[in-house]
């Protein structure tokens, strides 16, 4: 396909990336806290390597079947996904490029076929479709069908969203971008002839950016918690036996862009932690009582949670996409607090939290859009310096 067609397609993206860059870089809030002299984590890296056009989003699993985790990742501007496969040190060989559709956007790890080998699922927001690839057991995919997206799929995941054992995959449209038209939720149910059917469409609010899969009220089925930007609110569809209806709805005073959902620690309940392109981070309780705000000076678009330094407790992790950073929030049994920042390549956008090497830590994969680049820090969790090669 042409340039002029490609950008036909993307304009809407580019035109938000625009917004988001103009927002972005305009005045910050001071950090309400200051990070300790002695950081609470230590990382080795970045251990940096050239992928395609753009980067998105990323997942790991262990494609080759060698005992570690590879790396794939959507690369938007030229149509292809990136495959890295690990050298069994956390190191990664050159990537491996495969053709999906137009403006790939989320890729997530799936078992199509029921065998050993882990496959994969592309959202191609400019096709506006899902192409599912599968693996041939010698490093390499196959596309073997493609699923409607909606108008701009933009996230992926899949789960087993009605305890039947036979995971959904589940799409999140984001629709035009505007004001006015909502986005969707679409779940595909496996079918007889090993494909997926559309089983449910689900309306949410304006522009939803970002969901999450939980099981949020302990009744044993996922729910789904979705971020909509432009109703600047996040909504809450519980899940019962395979059926969403909306729960909750928190607004906000400003437009958000990601939120982890999930356990601080084993022993207490979930929480909800949310970003905003204001420089603010606020969690909620499993009540949806407000209990943290932090002022972070810095717009954080992306925010996950891990295990950083093994006390049980899951700390967080916050990508700032115009300020090429990385700021680690470790978790202290009563809240959040500054652990650590380091500078990134340009414009971070996703990051995977996973062990890399086998050596009990967790690590983090983070793909820069603007770099055309995926880095990989590596946890030195005893040690108390930052190396940085």
């Amino acid at each position: 396909m042409g340039l002029y067609n490609k950008m036909k397609y993307l304009t809407p993206l580019f035109t938000f990336w625009l917004w988001v860059m103009s927002w972005a870089s305009g005045p910050v809030k001071q950090s309400a806290q200051t990070a300790r002299a002695q950081p609470a984590f230590s990382f080795t890296g970045p251990f940096t390597y050239p992928v395609g056009l753009e980067p998105m989003e990323a997942c790991a699993a262990d494609f080759d079947l060698d005992g570690y985790l590879d790396i794939a990742l959507a690369n938007m501007a030229d149509g292809t996904f990136s495959v890295l496969f690990n050298e069994g040190n956390g190191r990664f060989e050159p990537q491996v490029k495969f053709a999906s559709g137009v403006g790939p956007m989320s890729i997530i790890s799936l078992n199509l076929n029921s065998d050993k080998w882990p496959d994969l699922a592309v959202a191609n927001f400019g096709s506006k479709n899902v192409t599912l690839f599968v693996n041939d057991g010698h490093r390499a995919f196959s596309k073997v069908r493609t699923l409607y997206g909606g108008d701009a799929p933009w996230h992926l995941a899949w789960a087993d969203l009605n305890s039947d054992s036979l995971p959904e995959i589940v799409v999140l449209d984001a629709d035009n971008f505007t004001k006015d038209d909502t986005g969707q939720i679409l779940i595909y149910a496996p079918d007889s002839d090993s494909g997926y059917e559309l089983m449910q469409q689900i309306r949410v609010g304006a522009y939803p950016y970002y969901f999450q899969l939980l099981d949020w009220n302990g009744d044993g089925d996922l729910d789904l918690w979705v971020m909509n930007f432009h109703s600047q609110d996040a909504l809450l569809l519980e899940n019962k036996h395979g059926k969403f209806r909306t729960k909750e709805v928190i607004p906000f005073d400003t437009r958000c862009v990601s939120m982890f959902c999930g356990k601080l620690n084993p022993d207490q309940p979930d929480i909800l932690a949310i970003t905003s392109l204001d420089s603010l981070l606020v969690v909620y309780d499993q009540d949806l009582n407000l209990v943290e705000t932090h002022h972070l000076g810095f717009a954080p678009f992306y925010v996950t949670a891990a295990d950083l330094n093994n006390d049980s407790d899951q700390d967080l992790i916050l990508a700032s996409l115009y300020q090429n950073k990385l700021a680690l929030w470790e978790n202290t049994g009563l809240g959040f607090r500054p652990g650590l920042t380091v500078g990134t390549e340009r414009m971070p956008y996703w990051i995977v939290p996973t062990d890399l090497d086998h050596d009990g830590d967790i690590d983090l994969v983070v793909t820069n859009h603007n770099s055309n680049s995926v880095s990989v820090w590596l946890n030195q969790h005893f040690s108390s310096i930052l190396h940085k090669n």
